[in-house]
């Protein structure tokens, strides 16, 4: 599979909600259901195509930043560097590939979702909802209905994939200890209208600290930071939990010291001033999730082995290049 080359985006929001860009000295024009991709017998458009990269953008981006896109992890043959979003939508293509592939093969056997599975389905595409920007909801059309029905068509193909599976035992002995945090974030950085970013003046990045005590002082008084993040006009991804051995490093130790339910001072960090609720520091109900997930992992490992040797020629994938390149993987563009 060719490595997807990452290019500039303009996003223009209309009442047409059309958008352009450039591409090799000619115009790339589209619109939410503008088809971007076909396997087998499925049409994916642009709106949906970018369930797919926003999924992807909130869980890579709140984990390490929107700095990560432009790492550079290898050279093309012409020299050329790869930079990590060139690999990811390498990695989103084949993901659809194989998810829609899977999709397809689990309808033609007639199988289908329990009145609790689409219940769980319509919870999990709410909580995806809320980690969408707005502009992005408006720009791709992305309503809850699509998102829903994406969330579907996943869980559907795990479903075909523990149906299909031979019967092997799985066991993870590795402590998987898990941490839940909520928080908000204070950039001290602005966009250089390159993609970089940039840190502010000392001005601007005094005004920024000075909202943030000014929003600690609310939440020590029974303001939620939610509530804070929309008051100061901050991105807010609700809970997350991570790997407690990943919250390493000095600037975490305070988060480290703090119990359950108990709120941190205003910390420094490389992209701005931070304000986090321990929610869990250990999250049992969250290990043994994640103690599930990594047993699945180990089935669908096995599955798409299988899916490679017997449907991999059935379903394939074609994707209109010039459109797919130009559709934004990173937020800062």
């Amino acid at each position: 599979m060719r490595k997807y080359a990452a290019i500039g985006l303009s996003i223009f929001l209309s009442a047409a909600l059309w958008a352009h860009s450039f591409m090799g000295g000619h115009e790339v024009s589209f619109d939410a259901d503008t088809i971007v991709a076909r396997v087998g017998d499925c049409d994916l458009t642009v709106s949906e195509v970018m369930i797919h990269f926003l999924n992807w953008r909130s869980e890579i981006e709140s984990r390490w930043g929107s700095n990560m896109w432009n790492a550079q992890t290898g050279t093309n043959t012409d020299g050329t560097p790869i930079t990590y979003e060139e690999n990811i939508k390498d990695d989103i293509a084949q993901e659809i590939k194989v998810e829609k592939t899977l999709y397809q093969i689990a309808q033609k056997k007639n199988l289908t979702l329990t009145d609790q599975e689409k219940e769980a389905c319509q919870t999990k595409a709410e909580s995806l909802m809320r980690r969408f920007s707005n502009e992005d909801l408006i720009t791709y059309a992305i309503t809850e209905e699509k998102v829903t029905a994406y969330c579907e068509e996943m869980q559907l193909v795990e479903k075909l994939c523990s149906k299909q599976m031979p019967e092997v035992e799985f066991v993870i002995t590795k402590n998987i200890k898990m941490t839940t945090i909520e928080g908000v974030l204070f950039p001290a950085y602005e966009n250089d209208g390159q993609g970089n970013q940039i840190q502010v003046d000392t001005s601007t990045k005094k005004k920024i600290q000075k909202n943030a005590y000014a929003a600690l002082k609310e939440i020590q008084t029974g303001v939620s930071i939610e509530e804070v993040a929309k008051e100061y006009k901050l991105d807010y991804a609700g809970e997350q939990t991570f790997l407690s051995s990943n919250l390493n490093g000095k600037q975490w130790e305070p988060v480290k010291a703090l119990k359950d339910g108990e709120t941190s001072e205003v910390l420094t960090m490389d992209q701005g001033y931070v304000i986090i609720r321990m929610v869990h520091k250990v999250d049992t109900e969250k290990m043994q999730a994640a103690k599930e997930q990594a047993v699945e992992k180990q089935k669908r490992e096995i599955f798409e082995k299988y899916y490679e040797e017997k449907y991999k020629d059935e379903y394939r994938m074609k994707i209109e290049e010039d459109l797919w390149e130009t559709l934004p993987l990173a937020s800062e563009k």
